[in-house]
């Protein structure tokens, strides 16, 4: 058997939290980086921008408060959206 003496970095995701970990503006900052179409720019932009959420309990609706983090789970683009937001920092 040959071994090498080399370093061996192990990255798990638990990838239901990672999805609402995505903040949306750097998300964008990185699509705005790679040179893509305005129009599928402003696509992802007008889902995920000026989101607002309430939670109704009991049939009494809640404050609505500002979703800035996560992509939307079930979504066809959530994890190509997730793999750029997440491919700066597993390059490091």
């Amino acid at each position: 058997m040959i071994t090498s003496q080399k370093d061996l970095y192990v990255c798990f995701i638990d990838y239901v939290k990672a999805f609402d970990c995505v903040k949306h503006d750097k998300l964008l900052e990185l699509i705005q980086g790679l040179d893509i179409d305005g129009k599928v720019l402003r696509l992802i932009r007008n889902m995920y921008y000026g989101q607002k959420a309430a939670i109704r309990i009991k049939g009494e609706l809640g404050e609505w408060v500002c979703i800035q983090k996560g992509v939307r789970q079930g979504c066809i683009q959530s994890p190509d959206l997730f793999n750029l937001y997440m491919k700066k920092p597993l390059r490091q």
